[in-house]
């Protein structure tokens, strides 16, 4: 998502800086990659859902993530978080999932709230 121009042209209106990835990283969505590789556990960090009209009210983003899909294509999904700014990612309340808290979990969040690992894996089927 920090590699497409319209989203860098954003962040940098915020002033706050883009990632540049080295040319040795695949820039590859999460989607694709889980299709591609089919990892059993899949780690994300602060990843911002996908958007949707049905949930308009959950926030997100048109270049978010689709979660549902990644969760339902792996046995464990982690994301490093914030309890403030992730409060309203759908996973949270469709899916069961467990929460960590860390002290020396640290990010560039001003929300005051804490940074979590959250940890949504499937059980025995």
């Amino acid at each position: 998502m920090r590699s497409n121009a319209e989203v860098v042209a954003y962040y940098t209106l915020m002033g706050q800086p883009v990632t540049e990835y080295p040319d040795d990283i695949e820039e590859i969505d999460a989607i694709a990659a889980v299709d591609k590789y089919k990892p059993e556990v899949v780690i994300g960090s602060w990843i911002t859902h996908k958007y949707t009209v049905e949930r308009a009210k959950l926030g997100g983003n048109m270049y978010g993530v689709d979660e549902e899909y990644v969760l339902q294509s792996v046995k464990k999904y982690i994301m490093i978080g914030n309890d403030h700014v992730h409060r309203l990612k759908p996973l949270l309340e469709l899916y069961p999932h467990e929460e960590y808290y860390f002290p020396w979990l640290y990010s560039r969040s001003m929300s005051g709230k804490p940074n979590v690992i959250f940890v949504w894996e499937k059980r025995h089927e």
